[in-house]
Formats: C-alpha cells, sequence, structure tokens
C-alpha cells in the first residue's frame, strides 16, 4: 500500500471484550454507510456512555477544523445503515441527549 493511501477508507469495528479478534465486526465506515457522505481521509471515534440511550459517532478528517456527528439508538447499536445525520440528529434527538 502506498503511503499516501494508509490512512484513506478507516472502518470502526465493534468487539466484544474477551472475543477474538476475527469476531470483530465493521459498524462504522464511509463504504458501510454511504448515505452518511464521509470522505475518504475521515477518521471516527464511537463514543458510548453508561446508561446513555444513545452512541454518538464523530468524525473527522484532522485536517480541517470541522467535525461531523452522528448519533444511533444504542438499541440499534450494530445494524447497517442506521447511524443519523447531523440535521436529523439536532432535530430528533438533540433534545434529549444527556450528555454528563
Amino acid at each position: 500500500m502506498p503511503d499516501t493511501e494508509r490512512y484513506l477508507d478507516s472502518v470502526v469495528y465493534a468487539l466484544q471484550l474477551g472475543k477474538p479478534l476475527s469476531s470483530a465486526k465493521p459498524v462504522f465506515s464511509a463504504a458501510l454507510l454511504p448515505e452518511l457522505k464521509l470522505r475518504r481521509l475521515d477518521n471516527a471515534s464511537l463514543l458510548f456512555q453508561p446508561g446513555s440511550p444513545f452512541v454518538v459517532a464523530v468524525s473527522n478528517d484532522t485536517t480541517e477544523r470541522d467535525d461531523n456527528l452522528f448519533v444511533l439508538p444504542l438499541a440499534e447499536f450494530g445494524r447497517d445503515k442506521s447511524f443519523i445525520g447531523p440535521d436529523a440528529f439536532i432535530e430528533a434527538v438533540w433534545a434529549s441527549m444527556d450528555a454528563r
């Protein structure tokens, strides 16, 4: 792989503690969720908080000072194409999210 490709098309995997790496499942990427319109250089973090009913995903390509914010009800985590984009997040979830 050329160095210029090393950080493109990153993928976030979910792995249950104690399970082998081979059981890791991709849960967030540009290829998996094309409707989110992530850029090839975007990298992401998934944020979980004990007691919160949501999973929050934040992506950024580290070359700009803008982040993309997505949310998902925790009960739907792991299902295909289920993250909600920024506009829907603000309208549907912001009022009921408690980020302690």
